[in-house]
């Protein structure tokens, strides 16, 4: 996230970051967080209006912790095409890792958030004895 805010910073964009880091953990794929985050940068650097701080936030919500960013819409940003692809693949890996993405759009004002389970390491703990147990009688190990 450090590196988002410096890249849009550089790109002329006021970053109001709220980041409040709680004690828990999520499990997440590294080279997609990688992705979207860039995806999301692009975006922002396309269609968001820089006479507005950009706010990035952490969000917790009924056992899920991520992430919110959310913006003023660049007036004339309706001009400029969008294929939503990159928005269609961020929901598939967000997906993939038994994660949420909401979006909220009004006439000029975008918001994302995504949030990812956040793991219960004593339910974890315990079924590690069981996924082993599956994995080698399954002929894996």
């Amino acid at each position: 996230l450090s590196e988002m805010v410096m890249y849009l910073e550089n790109q002329g964009f006021k970053v109001d970051a709220k980041l409040e880091w709680r004690a828990v953990s999520i499990r997440v794929r590294m080279d997609y967080i990688a992705r979207i985050v860039d995806n999301i940068s692009s975006n922002l650097v396309k269609y968001a209006s820089p006479a507005l701080p950009v706010t990035l936030k952490t969000v917790y919500d009924n056992h899920m912790g991520g992430i919110e960013v959310s913006n003023q819409i660049l007036t004339h940003a309706g001009q400029v095409e969008s294929t939503k692809v990159g928005i269609k693949n961020v929901k598939r890996m967000i997906t993939q890792m038994n994660g949420v993405c909401q979006i909220e759009m009004e006439q000029d004002f975008y918001k994302i958030r995504l949030l990812f389970p956040i793991i219960d390491w004593k339910q974890t703990a315990a079924e590690i004895p069981l996924l082993l147990l599956s994995v080698f009688n399954a002929g894996i190990l």
